[in-house]
C-alpha cells in the first residue's frame, strides 16, 4: 500500500516537471510612450511630438515594424526635419529596436489650412514583430487633441491666437493716438479694427520670419506678449521719430527773435527756393513777390526776396566768385549761402522783396530782407509770379554783399 502511494507521487512529480518544460515562457511585450508638446492645434499649424519605444525582451523587434496614425483626415503624422514637419500617407518605418533597449522618435502633427473645430481622439499604432518575422501584433497609444481655427489656447475665455491678431495692432494705434501722432478722430471704429488686424498679422509674419519656431509652435502666452511688446515698441519708435522730425522742422522755421541773417538761412534751408517765385496776398490787398516763402514758428509766412552777388572792393579776384555767381544764376540760394559760410564770407542781406503797385513791380523800401507776416494778415500764398505780370516782369534786385 505504501509502495503504491510512493509510486503515484513520483509519477505526479514527473508529469508536472514535463508539463513545465513543455510550456515556453511568453515574450515580454514592448512598451510605447507618446508626448505631445501641446494638446491644442490651430489651422496650418504644427505640434511637435515625441515617442519612445522600449523592447524589454531578449529578441529584437522586426525591421518591418511600423508606426501608423489614426485621426481626422485634416491632421497628419510626420517627422521633424529642422523646423519643418514632413509627413507622408505611408506608415512611418521604425528603426530596429535591439533586445533590452529603447529608441526615441522626433515626430510632429501638422494640420491643413482647413480644419474642423472640436476635440478629437488620435491613436498611435505600433505594428511589430520579432526577429525576422512579419509584424503580427500591435500596440495602441491614445491621445486627445483640441483643434481650433485660430487655436484653442485661451486667456480669460478669449482665443489667444485670435487675440494675437488684434491686440498688438490695437495697442500700436492706441499709443499713436496717446502720443499725438494720430488724432482720435482720424480712425473710426471700423477702420481702427481693420488696420489693427492688418498690422497684427504683419507683426506675426515678421516674427515668424525672424524666428521660425514661433510659427511652428503656434501661439503661446510668451509669443502673445512678444507681439504686444513689438506693437508698443514700434508705436513709441514712430512717435519718437515724428517728434524729432517736428523739432527739426521747428528749428527751420523763422522766429520773431531771429536775426536777419539767421532768418535768411532758415528760410533758404526749409523752403528750397529752386521752386520760386511765390506770391503773397495780404488781407489789406497788398501783393508781394519773393524768391520763396518759409513758415514762421508763431504761424504765418516769412517771404524771402531776390538776390545778386557782389564783392566789396579788394575781393574781385576771389577764386570762388565764379562758382558763387553760378549758384546765384541757378537760383540755388541754399547752397549759395552754405558755400559763402564755408569760404568764411558773411552775406549781408538787403531788401529784395517786390510789390505790385499800379500794375508795376517796385522794390519794397524800409523793410528788412526777410519780411514776416502773421497768419491773420495772410489772405493767400501761391507758388508762381503775379498772374498779369508773370516771370518775365521780375528783375532780380538787391545784392547780397559778401565781406
Amino acid at each position: 500500500m505504501k509502495r503504491g502511494a510512493l509510486v503515484a507521487v513520483c509519477c505526479l512529480g514527473l508529469s508536472g516537471s514535463l508539463a513545465g518544460q513543455a510550456a515556453p515562457k511568453a515574450p515580454a511585450e514592448p512598451r510605447m510612450s507618446v508626448l505631445l508638446e501641446t494638446d491644442a492645434i490651430g489651422a496650418n499649424a504644427v505640434v511637435p511630438t515625441h515617442a519612445w519605444i522600449e523592447n524589454p525582451d531578449t529578441i529584437p523587434l522586426s525591421s518591418a515594424t511600423t508606426l501608423r496614425w489614426v485621426g481626422p483626415s485634416f491632421l497628419h503624422l510626420g517627422t521633424m526635419t529642422g523646423s519643418a514637419c514632413v509627413w507622408s500617407t505611408r506608415p512611418l518605418e521604425i528603426p530596429v529596436v535591439p533586445a533590452r533597449s529603447a529608441a526615441s522618435l522626433d515626430l510632429c502633427i501638422s494640420s491643413d489650412r482647413v480644419v474642423v473645430e472640436g476635440t478629437f481622439s488620435i491613436g498611435f499604432v505600433l505594428l511589430y514583430g520579432r526577429g525576422e518575422a512579419a509584424p503580427t501584433s500591435y500596440l495602441l497609444v491614445e491621445k486627445t487633441l483640441r483643434v481650433g481655427l485660430l487655436g484653442s489656447d485661451t486667456v480669460a475665455g478669449v482665443s489667444l491666437r485670435l487675440a494675437s491678431f488684434v491686440v498688438p495692432g490695437l495697442l500700436f494705434f492706441f499709443l499713436l493716438q496717446l502720443r499725438g501722432v494720430l488724432a482720435p478722430s482720424a480712425l473710426d471704429a471700423l477702420r481702427l479694427a481693420t488696420f489693427s488686424v492688418v498690422y497684427s498679422i504683419l507683426l506675426s509674419g515678421i516674427a515668424a520670419w525672424l524666428y521660425p519656431p514661433l510659427q511652428v509652435r503656434g501661439t503661446s502666452v510668451t509669443r502673445f506678449i512678444v507681439l504686444c511688446a513689438a506693437g508698443a515698441a514700434s508705436a513709441l519708435a514712430l512717435s519718437s521719430i515724428r517728434q524729432r522730425a517736428m523739432a527739426a522742422a521747428t528749428r527751420r522755421k523763422v522766429g520773431l527773435a531771429d536775426s536777419e541773417l539767421t532768418a535768411l538761412g532758415k528760410a533758404l534751408r526749409s523752403a528750397k527756393p529752386r521752386n520760386g517765385p511765390f506770391t503773397l496776398t495780404l488781407t489789406s490787398g497788398r501783393e508781394l513777390i519773393g524768391a520763396t516763402a518759409a513758415p514762421r514758428v508763431e504761424g504765418g509766412t516769412a517771404l524771402l526776396g531776390w538776390f545778386e552777388i557782389e564783392l566789396p572792393a579788394g575781393h574781385s579776384a576771389h577764386p570762388e566768385l565764379g562758382s558763387l555767381k553760378k549758384l546765384q544764376a541757378e537760383g540755388d540760394y541754399c547752397r549759395l549761402l552754405e558755400r559763402a559760410h564755408g569760404l568764411g564770407l558773411t552775406p549781408v542781406p538787403v531788401n529784395g522783396l517786390l510789390e505790385r503797385v499800379d500794375g508795376k513791380l517796385r522794390n519794397v523800401s524800409g523793410s528788412p530782407q526777410i519780411e514776416r507776416f502773421a497768419a491773420a494778415d495772410v489772405q493767400a500764398l501761391v507758388q508762381g509770379a503775379i498772374q498779369d505780370i508773370g516771370q518775365a516782369g521780375i528783375t532780380q534786385q538787391g545784392p547780397i554783399r559778401v565781406q
